[in-house]
């Protein structure tokens, strides 16, 4: 989850900005051999309209999300994430499992 309503989104050359500040994202993996580098590189900026959502996959450059199908209504959230289902170090190249399967502190 990258936005909400209100929010201002905007890639330029791969950094993302919310609300034109820059954010330290050490854990996205770019590979532009993918899809259409054109929204993967540049995009935005947008506004998330009131009561929606914006989106982001860590794969950057592999990730259908909301530049591809847009805002999320915030009636079509079902639930609210609760533990990691999969974690990975692209540092060491591999699996992180004693994140896996961690329940998450949502009290903060």
């Amino acid at each position: 989850l990258i936005g909400v309503g209100g929010d201002s989104i905007e890639i330029r050359g791969k950094r993302l900005f919310v609300n034109g500040i820059e954010q330290g994202e050490d854990y996205i993996v770019h590979d532009s051999n993918r899809l259409n580098t054109s929204e993967t590189e540049n995009y935005g900026p947008v506004i998330v309209p009131p009561g929606h959502f914006f989106f982001l996959g860590d794969n950057r450059d592999n990730s259908y999300d909301s530049r591809y199908w847009g805002f999320v209504p915030k009636n079509d959230i079902k639930g609210k994430v609760v533990s990691i289902l999969w974690s990975w170090d692209k540092d060491s190249e591999a699996v992180r499992w004693s994140r896996i399967g961690k329940k998450l502190d949502l009290t903060s």
